[in-house]
């Protein structure tokens, strides 16, 4: 497999995986909204303590290893036609686990919309996902799929020429 085909099909999968992850998104801000009680919104620390062996040519130690970690934690309850649910997502497509500073602006016991799919009510959200970089992926994979030859070389030299001037001192 040439290099230009290896660039093209990168292209065509991020391409691809992209616009499913829009037209998802998409489709989602059309659910319907209701108020949901934030039952908890808080970031757990846990700290833990371990010991670990370093074994090098000339020497062997044993350490005591600290490491903090934090879990956000969410938890809300709305209702929908008399019956009532609980439900733990924060965005309406969650790719990537969600941050602590995801959870800043949510406080327990305050009320907030919450997007919730008609047909299975059990199914929620509090934000829409972002499509800003989803949009990126989509751009830069259709640049790569359409890429030929020609221009992958022009494109390669543009770069080695810039990057050469730029950490000339």
């Amino acid at each position: 497999m040439e290099t230009i085909q290896i660039v093209n099909c990168t292209g065509y999968v991020a391409a691809l995986f992209s616009a499913i992850y829009l037209a998802i998104a998409l489709s989602r801000r059309n659910w319907q909204k209701t108020s949901a009680k934030m039952d908890e919104s808080k970031v757990d620390r846990d700290v833990s303590e371990s010991h670990h062996a370093f074994i090098g040519e000339y020497f062997s130690s044993v350490r005591k290893v600290k490491s903090v970690s934090y879990r956000p934690i969410l938890k809300y309850t709305y209702a929908v036609d008399g019956q009532t649910y609980t439900s733990t997502k924060l965005y309406s497509i969650n790719v990537l686990p969600i941050q602590a500073q995801d959870l800043l602006p949510i406080i327990s016991g305050s009320t907030r919309s919450v997007y919730y799919k008609p047909s299975n009510p059990a199914r929620s959200y509090l934000l829409p996902s972002r499509l800003f970089t989803p949009c990126i992926f989509l751009l830069l994979g259709l640049f790569l799929a359409f890429t030929t030859p020609e221009q992958l070389s022009d494109i390669w030299s543009w770069g080695v020429q810039f990057l050469t001037t730029l950490l000339k001192p």
